[in-house]
């Protein structure tokens, strides 16, 4: 996992009979070593408060993301969860939803399944099984945590879902995006993020890129970057992809990543790979200047919240957290992606467009 640039030569013909063409030097290898601008992720130490996280700017406009080295040993997903013995007397009935592949599905969900826990943990080790399952209202929910900069209300009031990512060896996905803020706490293995501001949506989403709409995904109806491999990059194919500047994450057990809505990635796992992230809306606003004055340092456990804002406004909470008089911003609402460059290009006329 390192990275690489520049062009190589190479002749078109083993007999030497053709002219040298030249071959971008990431031609063919993984994302991670093909791409030539790469930049480092923002990092800090364990989890910020709520003040900490608003005033840093980290889910405001286009957002920062933010690796936070160890933020995830305080879990008790983190003790219960890197043993399968623990695991499976802890939770070896919990039902899990399994895709037949090591590949994230990004096209149809004809090759998904449900097994125990149990199952999964006789099976996976020898097999190409990869477990994503939404954990929302499950007994799993009491080992994971709510992050201490929502544990005075932020976004709490609009939570979405949680995902529990399980595998074994290399697994990789796809580049998307996603229209939610998410946390991302990896329990045990190595997870590596390709990440893409959103402001190169004109160049991203585009066929020459490899980009598939949401209307050939029917499925999923998610857009995505499903024609091209970023496990091995076809840059003759897909050039431009070298062009862009990227972020790379690289997470190890422990750490948790937050990734602002709309932040285009691709991520790869190795080794025996648990993750869980929790998924919500946001809503651009103003925190009443008394919430949460104090750090808070008690666990809040995500199995005490409820989940599915969705656009209607239904409200989810917390048990223990404070709701939270939520001021917001005039014309603000949920972060909403665009319909397509059209709209993107309306958007970036407006000058605030490019403060963030």
């Amino acid at each position: 996992w390192t990275g690489g640039s520049g062009t190589d030569t190479h002749n078109g013909n083993e007999n030497g009979n053709e002219k040298d063409i030249k071959v971008p030097i990431g031609h063919l290898k993984p994302i991670f070593e093909a791409l030539p601008h790469r930049r480092g992720v923002k990092q800090l130490e364990g989890i910020p408060s709520q003040a900490e996280f608003l005033s840093g700017g980290y889910a405001s406009g286009w957002g920062i993301p933010l690796l936070m080295k160890g933020a995830a040993k305080a879990m008790p997903a983190s003790k219960f969860w890197s043993d399968d013995t623990t695991l499976a007397e802890r939770h070896g009935d919990e039902l899990l939803f399994v895709e037949a592949s090591r590949a994230e599905a990004k096209v149809n969900g004809s090759n998904k399944s449900s097994m125990s826990v149990r199952d999964f943990l006789r099976t996976y080790s020898d097999s190409d099984v990869y477990a994503i399952t939404k954990l929302n209202g499950s007994p799993m929910l009491r080992d994971v945590t709510l992050p201490r900069f929502m544990q005075c209300g932020y976004g709490t009031s609009f939570l979405d879902s949680v995902y529990l990512w399980w595998s074994k060896d290399f697994t990789s996905g796809v580049i998307h995006s996603d229209r939610l803020d998410n946390f991302n706490c990896l329990v045990s293995g190595r997870k590596r993020f390709a990440l893409f501001h959103p402001k190169l949506l004109p160049q991203i989403e585009q066929t020459a890129m490899g980009w598939v709409p949401a209307s050939q995904n029917p499925v999923y109806n998610s857009p995505n970057a499903r024609n091209i491999d970023a496990g091995r990059m076809d840059l003759h194919t897909y050039p431009n992809w070298a062009e862009l500047e990227w972020t790379d994450v690289q997470m190890e057990a422990g750490d948790c990543l937050f990734l602002p809505a709309q932040w285009y990635h691709y991520v790869a796992s190795e080794g025996r790979n648990m993750a869980v992230n929790l998924w919500w809306w946001r809503h651009e606003g103003k925190m009443p200047e008394e919430a949460c004055r104090e750090p808070v340092d008690a666990q809040v456990h995500l199995s005490a919240c409820t989940f599915g804002h969705n656009q209607s406004g239904t409200l989810t909470r917390c048990e223990g957290v404070k709701q939270i008089a939520w001021t917001p911003l005039p014309g603000a609402d949920i972060v909403e992606p665009f319909a397509d460059i059209n709209d993107f290009v309306a958007e970036e006329q407006d000058p605030s467009f490019w403060t963030s």
